[in-house]
């Protein structure tokens, strides 16, 4: 009988025996990650109630990122009542600065606070490769009759990059941040530059003392 009763209890623990959740799974325990860091948030005016909307993350993970993550940035009134809300998409490289921008947003007043929401669980990878290297160039501005910039982006990478997303923000003499927008370069051989422009509609009150170009590329797309 207690031959059976061992027996009965080794097939219980083999084919029944309830699994355990990995509580790390993909080799990424919930410890290692360091949530997304927000440093600033704007709603800039761009014409006739339409907004840039900015929001300026830090990803100080060393080795972790998200090769794609789905967010829903919420504007919010004096009251905390909900203005009205964009949903869009991005990607947050290792120890890299993660930029959410949406462009052309209809607001009927100006938000006080912005705030972001991740409707879907962040899946976190590792990864462990060099940062493309993408300088970026001023090379002129003019105010009148409408605002245009022209920039150079030079890759000085090993290999060839796609989809180089551009975004640039313009700063009086404190560094406020009063315009910004983005453009795109399709491709950059290794050693190629190319140049890039933006326009707004309408003359800004002020000129640009600084201008600060970001040129980002999902780095998972080169694993």
């Amino acid at each position: 009988m207690a031959f059976w009763l061992v027996v009965f209890g080794l097939v219980y623990v083999v084919f029944f025996w309830p699994e355990k959740e990995d509580p790390c799974p993909g080799g990424i325990c919930p410890w290692e990650i360091r949530p997304l860091d927000m440093i600033w948030a704007k709603a800039l005016p761009v014409r006739d109630g339409l907004y840039s909307v900015v929001v300026f993350y830090e990803n100080r993970n060393e080795d972790l990122g998200l090769p794609f993550f789905r967010y829903n940035i919420r504007l919010l009134d004096d009251n905390l009542e909900e203005i009205t809300s964009v949903l869009g998409e991005a990607y947050a490289n290792p120890r890299d600065v993660v930029i959410l921008f949406e462009d052309r947003v209809s607001l009927t007043q100006e938000p006080t606070q912005i705030l972001v929401d991740f409707p879907e669980e962040l899946r976190w990878q590792r990864l462990n490769i060099e940062m493309p290297i993408i300088r970026s160039q001023r090379i002129g501005f003019a105010n009148e009759p409408n605002p245009v910039l022209t920039g150079r982006a030079i890759n000085e990478f090993i290999f060839g990059l796609n989809n180089i997303r551009i975004p640039v923000f313009l700063a009086d003499e404190k560094r406020e941040i009063f315009a910004t927008s983005q453009t795109f370069v399709d491709n950059l051989a290794r050693g190629e530059s190319k140049e890039f422009f933006y326009t707004w509609p309408e003359p800004f009150d002020q000129e640009p003392v600084f201008i600060d170009f970001y040129p980002r590329i999902n780095m998972f797309e080169l694993n």
